[in-house]
């Protein structure tokens, strides 16, 4: 798809794999949004933590290519990674209470 502009998966069923795009894929791509079933998509749960910079090295290639190319340029809002709770390094920890000074 030489011209495709925006691809917007949110909230379908698609799956892959975010690495399998590359710096030459989708040439006229301005705007992509994943959704958690496509491993490194947006608020994709990760089994290890060891697999995160293989999906970092992708992004940051993809934003080399297209700097505007997730929403707002930021990755902790397009991307929203978590650790899943079913990881073997999955670790509770207390919440914190905040206080709020005025």
């Amino acid at each position: 798809f030489p011209h495709l502009k925006e691809l917007e998966l949110h909230d379908t069923a698609v799956t892959g794999d975010i690495r399998d795009i590359g710096v030459h894929d989708f040439p006229a791509l301005e705007s992509l949004c994943l959704p958690d079933t496509v491993h490194g998509g947006s608020e994709y749960k990760f089994q290890q933590i060891s697999k995160v910079p293989s999906f970092m090295h992708t992004v940051h290639l993809l934003l080399q290519r297209t700097p505007t190319l997730f929403p707002k340029n930021c990755l902790s809002t397009a991307f929203n990674w978590t650790l899943s709770e079913d990881s073997p390094t999955f670790t509770r920890t207390k919440q914190c209470q905040c206080v709020h000074m005025q």
